[in-house]
């Protein structure tokens, strides 16, 4: 095997790692997205087969006072973390 040839099989070899770190950190926030939509779905008392007929305005004030922001802003840091 050549210089060229490790080097090549060890930059692969990084890149799955990394890869695989990226995507438990993509289930990790998945993770904790699901649960936050569960626990707004149970303290709204209605039917997890009910959610898609609610209509979610698309309004900043309205998704901050249910901490979308931060559950986003979390999920993105998580993400940022594991790409550097």
């Amino acid at each position: 095997m050549t210089n060229v040839e490790r080097t090549n099989i060890e930059e692969c070899l990084r890149n799955i790692s990394k890869l695989v770190e990226f995507k438990k950190v993509l289930e990790t926030s998945l993770s904790l997205t699901t649960f936050e939509l569960n626990c707004q779905v149970e303290e709204l008392g209605l039917e997890e087969n009910g959610i898609e007929a609610i209509d979610i305005p698309d309004d900043s004030d309205y998704q901050s006072a249910y901490g979308f922001k931060d559950l986003m802003t979390s999920t993105i840091e998580n993400i940022l973390d594991c790409w550097k």
